[in-house]
C-alpha cells in the first residue's frame, strides 16, 4: 500500500514470475502491466503495458507492448520491439563480438531512426563511439524534423585510468541536447594515485578518504587552513576533509570571475553538500545509506525520498508538494504516477494523476530510452552517449515535463548534471565517479583458511576483485566499458547479459547421472527423479543408474537461481556421451523425436514448491549416435 492508499497487487506465475501488476484506489482499478510472457529459459518474451486509456479513464484498444527477442545459442538480447496498435515505437536490434561487446545497435521504429557504433580495445575498454538519429516529419518521405551526430574517442593508462577524452556533435533543426558534447579532455593525475588533479581545464583537490571536496576552472584555490568546520550527526561529532570547505564559490567564467564547485562529505563518505557559482545543494541519508532528502537553497526546491516507490517534492512554497509513485517490475521501474497534495492532503480528485501517468520503455542497460503517456502515445525520446550524456532529447509535447530517471533508470540531478546510483554519484561527462569505490576492500581475497574463504576468492567481486586490474582503479565507471556493463547501486559492476534483468547469480548445486529409460518405461520417470534430487540433496555427485540395455548416459545439472524477486528457480540441463566426452547439444537430439524415452520434471517454484516444469531426455540408438557426433 501507498501512502496516497493505493494498493498494487502483483501476480504471478506458477514458476514464480511476475505476470501482471494492477492497482486500486478510491474504488477506481488501474492497469499498469497487463501480461508479462517469458519463454523456456525464464527470459521476458514480452510486455503488455496498462497505458491505453483515453481521456474519460476508460480503457480503449491495446496498451504498448514490448517484444524481446534472444541470440538462441548465448541467450543475449538480440531485439527490442515496442509497438502500439502496429505502430513502431521501438524496433532495436543489437550486433555483438564473441565476447558479448556490443558492436553497434539500430533503432529503426517508423519516422525514428538511430544507429550508434562501438569499438574497443584488446583489454574490452571502450575506445570510440559514434552516432546519428534522424526524426522525420512524415511516415513517408526523407523530410527530416531533425538529425543528431556525434563522435567520443576514450584513451587510458595500462592500469585503466582514462588519459583523454575527445567529443564532438552537430545536430539541425528542433533537437534539444542535455549537455553540450564539443569539448576535448586530457586527464593529468596525483602522483601514485587514481586522483584526476586535472581534467580538460577544471582542477580537482579531495578529501583524506578520496572524495572530491573542489572542482575549480583553471587552477586549484589557496588552502584555507584558518578554520574547520565541524558536524554533529546522530551523537557523532566529525569533522570536514579537504581544504576550504566552507570558502564559497563566486564569479563566473563568463563575467571574467572563476567557476568553481565545493563539495562536503560526512564521516560515512556521504555527499552533504554543494555548492557552486549558481546552486547549494544539500543532502542527507537514511540509516540504510539511501538518500532521504534534496535542498536547493536559491529555489528552496525540495525532494523527499521515502523509499524508491514513493516520494514528495516542492518548488519552494512548501504549500503544495508534488507526490510521485513509481511502480516496479523486479529492479525495473516501469511507471510513475504524480499528483497533488495542498496543506498535507492528497488531492481528492483523480484528475491530476489521471493526466501525469508515463510509462518507461528502455534498452538493454535499463537507460529510459523511450517514455509514453497513459493513453500509449510518445512523451519523451531520449539518447544517451556511452557514460550517459544525454544525446538527444526529443519531446512529443512541450506542455508537459521531463522525468528524472535517465541513464541506467538513475536519477538525473539537474543541478549538478550528476546520476545518483545509491553508494556514489556518477559524472557523465568525465566518465567517472566523483569518490572512491567503497567495495575495494571486497576486492582483496582473505586467507585460504577454510572452504568458505576459498569458495568467495574464487568468485571475487568486480568479477575478479583486485585480479581484474581495471578495479584498482577505484573511480572508473562499469570497467570502462558502459555499454556491456552496469553498476547498479555505485558498489559492483556486473555483465547486463544483455537480457531482460538476467544478471542472475547462478549456482550449481549438484549434478548427476541417469541412464536411459526405455519409451514404454514412463512410469520410472518419477523414480528416476527423485533419485536424483535426493543424490543432489546429498551432494552425491554423478551416480550412475543403469535402468535400460543403452549405455548412453545423460548428465542433468541442476542449477539453482536466485532471482531479484526473492524466488528460486531450477531449470538448467545438458546432455553428453560419457564414451567421449563430447557434447551433445539439445538441438541436435531434435532430430530423433521419435526416440524419447522419458520426461524428466524438473523442480520450478518460488520460496518452496510451486511447480513442476516436463523437460525432454531423448534416446539415440549407437548407429545414429555415431553419426551425430561426427557430425
Amino acid at each position: 500500500m501507498y501512502p496516497d492508499g493505493e494498493v498494487v497487487t502483483y501476480d504471478y506465475d506458477r514458476g514464480g514470475q511476475i505476470k501482471k501488476v494492477t492497482g486500486r484506489r478510491m474504488g477506481m482499478d488501474f492497469e499498469y502491466v497487463k501480461e508479462i510472457g517469458y519463454d523456456e529459459w525464464g527470459q521476458r518474451s514480452y510486455i503488455e503495458y496498462g497505458n491505453n486509456k483515453n481521456q474519460s479513464g476508460t480503457a480503449s484498444g491495446e496498451g504498448v507492448k514490448t517484444y524481446y527477442t534472444y541470440d538462441e545459442n548465448r541467450r543475449w538480447l538480440k531485439e527490442i520491439k515496442t509497438l502500439k496498435e502496429g505502430r513502431e515505437y521501438q524496433k532495436i536490434e543489437y550486433t555483438f563480438d564473441k565476447v558479448g561487446n556490443v558492436e553497434k545497435y539500430e533503432n529503426k521504429a517508423g519516422r525514428y531512426e538511430t544507429n550508434q557504433k562501438y569499438e574497443y580495445d584488446e583489454l574490452y575498454q571502450l575506445t570510440g563511439a559514434t552516432g546519428d538519429s534522424i526524426q522525420r516529419l512524415y511516415d513517408s518521405g526523407s523530410i527530416e524534423g531533425y538529425r543528431a551526430d556525434y563522435k567520443q574517442t576514450f584513451e587510458y593508462d595500462i592500469i585503466g585510468n582514462m588519459t583523454k577524452k575527445t567529443s564532438r556533435e552537430s545536430k539541425t533543426q528542433q533537437v534539444k541536447n542535455g549537455m553540450s558534447l564539443n569539448y576535448e579532455f586530457d586527464y593529468q593525475y596525483y602522483g601514485n594515485s587514481h586522483k584526476a588533479e586535472r581534467i580538460g581545464d577544471m582542477y580537482y583537490r579531495y578529501d583524506g578518504n578520496g572524495n572530491v571536496v573542489e572542482e575549480r576552472y583553471g587552477g586549484h584555490s589557496s588552502p584555507d587552513t584558518g578554520s574547520v568546520a565541524y558536524n554533529y550527526d546522530d551523537g557523532l561529532y566529525s569533522a570536514d576533509y579537504g581544504f576550504a570547505l566552507t570558502r564559497p564559490g563566486s564569479g563566473s567564467k563568463e563575467n571574467g570571475g572563476v567557476y568553481e564547485r565545493r563539495y562536503t562529505w560526512d564521516y560515512r563518505n556521504q555527499l552533504l553538500k554543494t555548492k557552486d557559482n549558481q546552486w547549494t545543494v544539500n543532502y542527507r541519508y537514511g540509516y540504510d545509506g539511501q538518500r532521504t532528502v534534496k535542498y536547493t537553497e536559491e529555489t528552496r526546491n525540495e525532494t523527499l525520498y521515502f523509499n524508491s516507490m514513493w516520494q514528495t517534492s516542492t518548488s519552494g512554497s512548501g504549500h503544495e508538494w508534488l507526490q510521485s509513485k513509481h511502480i516496479f517490475v523486479g529492479e525495473s521501474r516501469i511507471a510513475t504516477k504524480s499528483n497533488k497534495e495542498i496543506d498535507g492532503k492528497t488531492e481528492s480528485s483523480l484528475s491530476f494523476e489521471n493526466e501525469h501517468q508515463y510509462w518507461y520503455h528502455s534498452d538493454h542497460l535499463g537507460s529510459a530510452q523511450l517514455t509514453t503517456t497513459r493513453s500509449g502515445e510518445l512523451h519523451e525520446r531520449i539518447e544517451y552517449t556511452p557514460y550517459g550524456e544525454i544525446w538527444v532529447e526529443h519531446k512529443y509535447n512541450l506542455a508537459q515535463g521531463s522525468l528524472p530517471y535517465r541513464f541506467t533508470g538513475k536519477e538525473l540531478d539537474e543541478e549538478t548534471g550528476y546520476y545518483y546510483y545509491g553508494a556514489r554519484y556518477l559524472d557523465p561527462r568525465t566518465s567517472r565517479w566523483i569518490s572512491t569505490d567503497p567495495a575495494m576492500g571486497e576486492y582483496v581475497p582473505s586467507a585460504p583458511v577454510d572452504d568458505e574463504a576459498k569458495k568467495r576468492n574464487g568468485n571475487l567481486p568486480g568479477m575478479g576483485g583486485v585480479f581484474n586490474t581495471v578495479n584498482l582503479h577505484v573511480y572508473h565507471y562499469a570497467g570502462n566499458n558502459p555499454v556491456k556493463y552496469v553498476d547498479p547501486d555505485g558498489m559492483k559492476y556486473r555483465w547486463v547479459h544483455t537480457t531482460h534483468e538476467v544478471n542472475k547469480e547462478r549456482k550449481r548445486i549438484s549434478e548427476y547421472r541417469v541412464v536411459e529409460v526405455s519409451k514404454d518405461s514412463n512410469s520410472d520417470s518419477d523414480k528416476v527423479y527423485d533419485e536424483a534430487k535426493e543424490n543432489a540433496k546429498n551432494d552425491k555427485v554423478n551416480e550412475k543408474k543403469k535402468i535400460h540395455k543403452y549405455d548412453l548416459y545423460k548428465e542433468i545439472i541442476i542449477e539453482d537461481e536466485e532471482k531479484p524477486d526473492g524466488s528460486r528457480i531450477v531449470h538448467e540441463w545438458s546432455v553428453f556421451d560419457t564414451e567421449d566426452s563430447k557434447e551433445i547439444s539439445s538441438k541436435k537430439y531434435d532430430k530423433y523425436r521419435e526416440n524419447i524415452v522419458v520426461r524428466i520434471k524438473i523442480f520450478t517454484g518460488i520460496r518452496g514448491f510451486s511447480k513442476q516444469k516436463d523437460v525432454e531426455v531423448f534416446s539415440i540408438p549407437e548407429d545414429r549416435r555415431k553419426s551425430l557426433t561426427n557430425d
